[in-house]
């Protein structure tokens, strides 16, 4: 459920389904991890989704210029929550 209905919403939009994951971690019904998980989760499926709608509006040259921006972005967020020592955890 968690991930399908983060992943289904981040099609639209990133930010409902990070606060909904955040307001569950905050009721104490999902740890640290998961939702961390959840974030980049819906940060990714929306950076692709942004990508496709820059494509379908403007074509190859304006969806590269989009996306590259938008991956450059997702990347540094994975990077910091992945290899950050101290700022996250996400191990098993």
């Amino acid at each position: 459920g968690l991930w399908a209905g983060t992943a289904l919403a981040a099609l639209a939009d990133a930010h409902a389904p990070i606060a909904a994951s955040l307001a569950m971690h905050g009721a104490g019904t999902l740890g640290t991890n998961d939702v961390l998980r959840a974030v980049l989760l819906a940060i990714s499926v929306n950076t692709a989704s942004r990508s496709v709608v820059a494509a379908m509006a403007g074509g190859a040259r304006y969806a590269l210029a989009v996306a590259s921006v938008l991956v450059a972005s997702l990347l540094a967020a994975w990077l910091v929550l992945l290899g950050a020592p101290g700022i996250a955890t996400l191990g098993p």
